[in-house]
């Protein structure tokens, strides 16, 4: 993989791993983070373990669409080292933060914050947010208030909110040319509803950065169908 992932990310894994330096910003984490997952995927794979579905959550859905065999590694590279540069366009300008409220309770809090939008369901009980910083750490304030968790996430990017508008028409036109694959392992959709087969084009790694990811629907379509 260390040739492809040169070529497509610009830096090589393999020293990154060997010389253990520090990995900060997106244009450098996302790439990583990708590159270990499929690493560890093979990993599993040489001691039998295949899996029957997958699932990614934001940018795990890159890898996962690679497992899948819907991308190529060539081309879930493209994807990863084209979505992390431009977001990483977008630092410091977002923040994000998981809290411990249902979908429905945190849709109704989040209304007082213009900025702020549901960007993950994690579970039935955890939700994540994203927005303007000063906004997200109010919300933060105010479910801390209410004596329930909430804290931000390591994040300088309000992904999967309004605030990455403006970076979708660029990467829309940056995968234009990407022919994805049928996938030879379902691939459940943290996008759209995960029972579907959805086309993993330029359209659709648009709608990974801007909608949020309904990560426990597709959890339960995994527990009800694998």
């Amino acid at each position: 993989m260390e040739p492809v992932f040169l070529e497509q990310v610009g830096f090589s894994l393999q020293q990154v791993l060997r010389d253990g330096e520090p990995v900060g910003g997106d244009a450098r984490v996302q790439p990583v983070l990708m590159g270990l997952q499929l690493a560890l995927t093979e990993l599993w794979r040489s001691h039998g373990v295949h899996p029957d579905a997958v699932i990614g959550h934001s940018m795990g859905e890159v890898s996962a669409a690679v497992v899948a065999g819907a991308l190529s590694v060539a081309d879930g590279l493209r994807v990863i080292a084209i979505r992390s540069r431009l977001m990483s366009q977008l630092a410091g300008h977002g923040a994000v933060a998981l809290v411990e409220l249902d979908v429905d309770a945190t849709s109704e809090l989040i209304a007082d914050f213009p900025s702020v939008e549901m960007a993950g369901e994690l579970s039935p009980r955890h939700s994540v947010v994203a927005g303007l910083p000063d906004e997200v750490d109010a919300v933060i304030a105010a479910v801390t208030a209410q004596n329930r968790f909430a804290r931000r996430v390591n994040m300088e990017v309000a992904s999967h909110t309004a605030l990455m508008d403006p970076v979708l028409p660029e990467l829309r036109e940056a995968l234009a040319d990407l022919a994805p694959n049928v996938a030879t392992i379902p691939f459940l959709s943290t996008v759209v509803d995960p029972t579907t087969e959805p086309l993993l084009d330029a359209a659709y790694w648009a709608d990974n950065v801007r909608r949020p990811v309904r990560f426990s629907q597709a959890i339960t379509t995994a527990a009800q169908d694998y």
